[in-house]
């Protein structure tokens, strides 16, 4: 699935915790691996100033030790087997240079922390890794430095809306499912209708509305399971979307969240609008947003 996976770091131990992961996926999916470091520029933080060029010898010394670095992540390649192709240093605002890296060179998988050098307010609105996220190019998958687990995936969560745009998420969670040898969940919710008709209204057409979305999901557990040796589970929930999810990836002890950056509504100009966005905020597992084509 994943032929070109891209590991944002920026020297921190926070951010080296993106490695474990994608030495795994990589290696599983014989996929080649990047590693990348943003350096900003003097020009880029402080422009407008006449800098002394004693200071823009500190600026290229700070390259100089970004590489020595990446050389030196590069090594951990060699305890997994697996090799890191390239590591490069950048330009740029972080999350930009990255993103446009990643466009560049064809890249299909990011692989980023929650938390950085600072490592204050993860996945807030407005930091690094919520910005990589809204600008990426293709697939980001977003590792909690705090979760239970980061080195690899057994128990993955699945979530469907029921459109084409949630199913674009299936493929990659199967690929991975497959190469891991693990566990699935599919998970559907249907929302609090009542806010629309009514409580009384609501309670009596819940029956038929959870009965669809059980056929639902047994349809795609069928379709993807013809051929293929996976346990998959299927789970029709009810009640606030986002924190159903969540909840149920608490209950199955999941250590990946897999969903689609767009719904239902197929609104591409509010990425990571509403449910996707509070999942990523509210998770306390690695999440995949997969970005259909």
């Amino acid at each position: 699935m994943y032929k070109r996976i891209l590991v944002a770091l920026d020297g921190s131990v926070q951010a080296e915790q993106a490695l474990q992961p994608a030495l795994v996926l990589a290696k599983a999916m014989s996929a080649e691996l990047i590693l990348a470091r943003v350096v900003p520029t003097l020009n880029q933080i402080a422009p407008s100033f006449e800098i002394p060029w004693q200071t823009k010898k500190a600026e290229k010394k700070q390259r100089q030790l970004a590489t020595a670095y990446l050389r030196a992540m590069r090594t951990s390649g060699t305890k997994h087997a697996v090799r890191i192709d390239r590591a490069e240093v950048l330009s740029g605002p972080p999350a930009t240079a990255i993103n446009q890296f990643a466009s560049d060179e064809g890249v299909d998988l990011i692989v980023i922390t929650n938390r950085g050098k600072t490592g204050l307010r993860p996945w807030r609105q407005g930091s690094v890794a919520m910005k990589l996220l809204r600008g990426a190019p293709c697939d980001t998958l977003m590792v909690r430095t705090d979760a239970r687990e980061t080195s690899t995936f057994k128990r993955i969560v699945v979530a469907l809306d029921g459109s084409d745009f949630a199913e674009s998420s299936l493929e990659p969670a199967m690929s991975i499912a497959k190469s891991l040898q693990a566990k699935m969940t599919f998970v559907r919710v249907t929302p609090p209708v009542h806010q629309a008709v009514g409580r009384a209204e609501a309670e009596a057409i819940m029956p038929t509305l959870q009965e669809q979305v059980e056929q639902y999901l047994g349809g795609v557990r069928d379709r993807w399971t013809n051929g293929h040796d996976i346990d998959i589970e299927i789970e029709a929930q009810s009640g606030p979307i986002a924190q159903s999810i969540l909840d149920l990836a608490e209950t199955k002890m999941a250590d990946l969240i897999v969903l689609s950056a767009y719904g239902a509504s197929g609104n591409k100009q509010s990425i990571l609008g509403g449910v996707a966005n509070k999942t990523i905020l509210g998770a306390r597992c690695a999440v995949l947003v997969v970005r259909p084509d």
